[in-house]
């Protein structure tokens, strides 16, 4: 398989071996982000008298207050080593139909290692009281919480905004611009699994108050980034994970979203 390795890679005018500084603060940048805006999200929620709580709000307060920022930072740590952030797309016309086939293939396996990764953590995080109460609520068909009713334009932003802005900004942070200087101190194996513990991380600060449902989120997602760190590295640009995490976003959160607004 050709790969286009410069795409991502520092120019050759840079320092070879960059400072950690700001590639560790922009891997913890969304998870910091994240607890912030769920705090906000609270107290607008709670002002307002808006229904749900932030968690039903999530994909609208992630997208506003992670996503830009993070963007930004991506933007200042690229333009200090050197580098452009366009590149780091390796866009090319003859591949497209390729990546885009890869794209789907890394969405299935996204959902397919997150889903055994998490079953395997609920077995470990959940007490076998709680597994039996819910599978029993399960069997009765009881509802695992109480129904929240969005308006719809909630729904068509959860699916036309977020899976995009997601697979764009968090593939560029963690998979391009800190997984790509990191590598130049500790390594692809370092850079691989620094960048995943904090992919994982990210994922626990957007739910913080359930230990049990953030740490099974953590390492499922954190386990995902590790395998999504090692394609980057492989195909040299992030085009076809940019696509597969946002076709995943866009069917495990953005079609649900949708399809819970609609009017009955």
């Amino acid at each position: 398989m050709n790969t286009t390795v410069t795409t991502v890679a520092p120019s050759s005018g840079t320092r070879s071996r960059p400072g950690m500084v700001l590639p560790l603060a922009l891997l913890s940048l969304p998870s910091f982000l994240g607890l912030a805006g769920y705090l906000v999200a609270t107290q607008v929620i709670r002002l307002t008298g808006a229904v749900g709580g932030p968690g039903d709000w999530a994909n609208l307060w992630t997208t506003l207050a992670v996503y830009p920022p993070g963007l930004l930072a991506v933007w200042l740590l690229a333009r200090r080593d050197g580098r452009s952030v366009i590149p780091m797309f390796g866009f090319r016309g003859d591949k497209l139909a390729k990546d885009v086939a890869l794209g789907l293939a890394i969405a299935v396996l996204g959902f397919v290692l997150s889903a055994v990764v998490g079953l395997g953590m609920n077995a470990v995080v959940y007490t076998a009281e709680q597994r039996a109460a819910f599978m029993e609520a399960m069997r009765a068909g009881e509802p695992l919480g109480a129904a929240v009713v969005l308006p719809l334009w909630y729904g068509v932003f959860s699916l036309l905004v977020q899976p995009l802005a997601a697979g764009v900004t968090e593939e560029l942070l963690y998979r391009g611009a800190a997984l790509q200087t990191l590598r130049l101190r500790l390594g692809a194996a370092g850079a691989v699994l620094l960048s995943a513990l904090a992919f994982g991380m990210q994922h626990w600060a957007f739910t913080p108050l359930d230990w049990q449902f953030g740490l099974t989120r953590a390492v499922s997602l954190g386990v995902v980034g590790a395998v999504f760190g090692v394609i980057a590295l492989r195909q040299g640009r992030l085009l076809p994970l940019i696509i597969g995490h946002t076709l995943w976003n866009l069917l495990l959160i953005g079609l649900p979203a949708l399809i819970a607004t609609l009017p009955a």
